[in-house]
């Protein structure tokens, strides 16, 4: 999934962690994270540290690719 932003990287989030059937609170356990800090990280609202993305990321055995952007045609 291409993320451009908060809320696309709370949608992987979220997809990952409903795929492995984890709470949010399972996931934050995980993680060493707060539960209300995966409720924001998934709704995208606030801004969310490196770091702690990294963890989540982690936690759910996955990991962020970085790529040049495309330019939209036209």
């Amino acid at each position: 999934m291409r993320v451009t932003d908060a809320a696309d990287l709370g949608r992987v989030l979220r997809s990952a962690r409903q795929a492995k059937g984890w709470s949010q609170q399972r996931l934050a356990d995980a993680a060493g994270l707060s539960r209300d800090w995966v409720v924001r990280a998934e709704s995208g609202s606030g801004r969310l540290e490196v770091q702690l993305v990294l963890k989540a990321l982690r936690a759910l055995d996955l990991s962020i690719d970085v790529a040049e952007a495309m330019q939209d045609a036209g």
